[in-house]
């Protein structure tokens, strides 16, 4: 099974999405094909990062019509601002989750993995450990918060299921898969439960999460999907918090991995300086990286040939 990766990204992000760019090119093997995609303002700062394996995609070219770009909302990151011409504003945060579902429509292999930018993988990983044949791994958990978090009740809420009763919600790992041709049937779910488009349906909630309904559409409303699999395994290692950040050793952290563990993610927003993220990335590429294969180091790595 051929994989997409797809990778939302933006100017301030540029330099993480470059290490992990080096990363997947340095550890990353198997049939895969990555995907970012950027605002029109972004495209040649992005450039450089394509490759053989690697596509920069236009945001403005596969957004449904009527949807425009305005421009930088003052004093917000993530505050790049779109407008519909059918639900109005359309935020930074809000435009992420739009792009991975719209996705599922512009690549042509039949699973995707969402990475977003602060992640870096840290050991060889074959991308397709994430299937079994024609499957897909699927994980979810019993909602810790009920349904009492906005991004949960507001996906319960698009997805028509009912509020009282607590539903299990997406794995929280920040490696995530989705089998492609499940996603557009949740498209075509929504439009109909909806009556309108599906970006339309989910275009009015300010709050909302398309990993919450795709787990909700897969357990709840397909329920027996014969293109996944369980599998609750966490792949990427975390750091959410600044707080955690400020009681923990980063080089311990990158380097106490489960075995499972093949990326970690430092959140972008916790005000980690990237040359010391970049450092533990040598790190890892000095103590994991095959002697037959080399990665520079710089903007471009060598690609490795496609398996």
């Amino acid at each position: 099974m051929n994989w997409a990766v797809v990778t939302p990204s933006y100017n301030l992000d540029f330099e993480r999405c470059k290490l992990l760019c080096r990363s997947m090119d340095a550890f990353l093997t198997g049939p895969w094909h990555h995907y970012i995609v950027v605002d029109p303002v972004d495209m040649i700062l992005f450039a450089p990062l394509g490759g053989p394996r690697r596509s920069i995609i236009n945001k403005a070219n596969i957004l449904p019509r009527g949807m425009y770009y305005i421009g930088k909302v003052p004093f917000m990151r993530l505050g790049r601002l779109w407008w519909s011409w059918r639900h109005g504003p359309v935020f930074g945060w809000q435009m992420q989750q739009f792009v991975k579902i719209l996705m599922a429509a512009s690549v042509k292999e039949e699973a995707i993995v969402i990475c977003d930018s602060d992640i870096f993988f840290v050991r060889p990983f074959d991308i397709s450990k994430l299937g079994r044949g024609n499957q897909v791994r699927f994980g979810v958990i019993e909602s810790p918060q009920g349904m009492d978090h906005p991004l949960v009740r507001n996906s319960v809420k698009l997805m028509a299921l009912p509020l009282d009763q607590p539903l299990k919600v997406v794995l929280d790992d920040q490696i995530m898969t989705w089998h492609r041709p499940t996603v557009l049937a949740m498209q075509d779910h929504l439009s109909s439960l909806h009556g309108k488009p599906w970006h339309e349906a989910i275009g009015s909630k300010l709050m909302f999460s398309e990993f919450q309904m795709y787990a909700l559409f897969v357990e709840y409303i397909q329920k027996n999907n014969p293109h996944i699999y369980r599998d609750n395994t966490h792949y990427c290692k975390t750091l959410w918090t600044k707080e955690l950040a400020n009681e923990v050793d980063l080089a311990d952290f990158c380097s106490d991995l489960e075995p499972e563990h093949v990326a970690v993610c430092i959140q972008s927003l916790i005000g980690i300086k990237q040359e010391v993220i970049e450092k533990q990335f040598e790190t890892a590429l000095a103590r994991n990286i095959p002697h037959d294969r080399k990665v520079t180091k710089g903007r471009k790595a060598k690609t490795p040939p496609n398996s």
